[in-house]
């Protein structure tokens, strides 16, 4: 006869047992977690990319003679980072 729902482990062996299988693979496993944490670094790293060039680009915008990013360019000619990168185009 059944005695009903699983009340768990009972003894740090079994503890110790449930642990080992619910985390040696898939997402919970090691390399999961790791695999997340790293993705999770690279994301927070290209937001702060992103808003960093975003910034430079709105202070280039508001004084391009203060930001630098023209400085030493004939006026009416491209811009250093466009003479810099034509050949990206």
């Amino acid at each position: 006869m059944h005695g009903g729902k699983s009340t768990g482990p009972r003894t740090r062996d079994g503890v110790e047992r449930i642990r080992a299988a619910r985390t040696s693979h898939g997402f919970w496993s090691q390399d999961g977690r790791a695999f997340r944490r790293f993705c999770s670094a690279l994301l927070r790293n290209v937001r702060q990319l992103m808003q960093l060039t975003a910034d430079q680009e709105a202070l280039r915008r508001k004084d391009p003679m203060q930001s630098g990013a023209v400085a030493g360019v004939a006026e009416g000619s491209a811009t250093t980072d466009e003479a810099d990168h034509a050949d990206w185009r």
